[in-house]
C-alpha cells in the first residue's frame, strides 16, 4: 500500500506496522471494491495521507484541549460591562471579524489549485447541498438541537438568578452545565468507534427527549428545585455534546467533493434555525423553568421526527457508521 500513496519518508518506519495490519488491508479492499462498483472515492488515493506527506515527523506538534468558550463567555461578558456598555461587545466582535477575515485572506493558501481540483459552480454547489435529504435533514436537526442550547443561554441568568435566587454563584452553575459539552467531546470519539455515529447520536437524542419530558413534568407539577434542575441539565448537556458533532458529520457524509459549500450551508441553516428557536424559547420566559423545559422537549421531538424522515423507521439506532 505504501507504493500507492505519497508519504514523507520520516513516517515510513513508524507507520510500517499500521500499513501491514489486517484492518488496513480490509480498508484497502473495501475502498477498491467501492471504486469498482462505480462509486467515487474522495479524496484521490494520492491525497489520503497528504497531511503526513507535507509534515515531517520531527516537525509535528500536537496541542490537546477542550472548548472552554461556554465557561469563559459569561465572565468575559461581565468583565466588558465593567469598562463599557453592552454595545462594546458588538464593537469587539466587529474588530475580531475583520482581523480573522484579513488573516484568512492574506495567510491561508488556496488548496483547490494544489490538488488540481475544479470547484463546482456556486449555484450548483449550493443546490446540491440543499437538495440532499441527509445533508439538509441533519443540518435542520442540528439547528433544532442548537435551539435548545441558545434557549438555555438566553434564559439561564433569569432562571438561576430570578427563579432560584443563585445570585453571584450563577457563573459557577452555568459553567458546570457547559463543561458537560466539553466532557462529551472527549468521550465521543471512543463511543463512536464502538457504536457508530447513528446508534450513538440517535440513542442520545432519545435519552434527551426522556430527560426533557421529566424536566417539563416537574415544572408543570410545581416540583422543580434548583438541585433537580441542575441534576437534569448536566446530563442533558452531555447528551447534546454527543448529538451535535455526529449530526454535523452525518450531514457532511454525502458531500464528498462539495464539502466546503456544504459546510457553509449546514452552518447557515443550523445557526439560523437555532437562533430563531432559541430566541422564541428565551422570549417566553415567565419567571419559571417551564418555557425552557417545554422548549427542550418540543425541539428534541421535532428533531427525532426529522431523523425518522431521513433514515426511515428501520434506520433509527442502527449500528455501523
Amino acid at each position: 500500500m505504501e507504493g500507492t500513496i505519497k508519504l514523507h519518508p520520516s513516517w515510513a518506519e513508524p507507520l510500517s506496522g499500521e500499513f501491514a495490519s489486517l484492518y488496513m488491508s480490509d480498508l484497502k479492499e473495501f475502498l477498491l471494491a467501492e471504486r469498482e462498483a462505480g462509486k467515487r472515492i474522495f479524496p484521490k488515493g494520492c491525497n489520503w495521507f497528504r497531511a503526513l506527506d507535507l509534515t515531517p515527523l520531527d516537525e509535528l506538534r500536537l496541542a490537546c484541549g477542550r472548548d472552554v468558550r461556554p465557561v469563559l463567555a459569561p465572565a468575559m461578558g461581565q468583565g466588558l460591562l465593567f469598562v463599557g456598555t453592552w454595545r462594546l461587545m458588538f464593537d469587539l466582535l466587529l474588530v475580531a471579524g475583520i482581523i480573522v477575515a484579513l488573516w484568512a485572506g492574506l495567510r491561508l493558501p488556496e488548496t483547490m489549485r494544489a490538488l488540481g481540483a475544479q470547484p463546482l459552480p456556486l449555484a450548483t454547489s449550493a443546490r446540491r447541498a440543499l437538495e440532499t435529504p441527509q445533508t439538509i435533514g441533519y443540518g435542520v436537526s442540528g439547528g433544532l438541537m442548537f435551539g435548545c442550547v441558545l434557549g438555555y443561554v438566553s434564559s439561564a441568568q433569569q432562571v438561576f438568578v430570578d427563579a432560584f435566587g443563585l445570585g453571584a454563584l450563577f457563573p459557577l452553575a452555568f459553567g458546570t452545565t457547559a463543561l458537560m459539552i466539553a466532557l462529551a467531546s472527549l468521550t465521543n470519539a471512543m463511543l463512536v468507534e464502538r457504536l457508530g455515529m447513528r446508534r450513538l447520536s440517535h440513542t442520545a437524542l432519545a435519552a434527551f427527549i426522556v430527560l426533557s419530558a421529566v424536566l417539563a413534568a416537574a415544572a408543570l407539577l410545581g416540583a422543580m428545585t434548583f438541585w433537580l434542575f441542575i441534576g437534569l441539565m448536566v446530563p442533558l448537556f452531555y447528551l447534546f455534546g454527543l448529538i451535535a458533532p455526529n449530526f454535523n458529520a452525518m450531514a457532511m457524509e454525502p458531500q464528498g467533493d462539495n464539502a466546503g459549500m456544504a459546510s457553509s450551508v449546514i452552518g447557515f441553516v443550523s445557526t439560523g434555525i437555532g437562533a430563531l428557536a432559541g430566541g422564541v424559547v428565551g422570549h417566553l420566559f415567565d419567571g419559571t423553568v417551564l418555557p425552557l423545559a417545554l422548549g427542550f422537549f418540543g425541539l428534541s421531538c421535532l428533531c427525532f421526527a426529522l431523523v425518522i424522515w431521513i433514515e426511515g423507521p428501520r434506520g433509527i439506532f442502527r449500528p455501523g457508521r
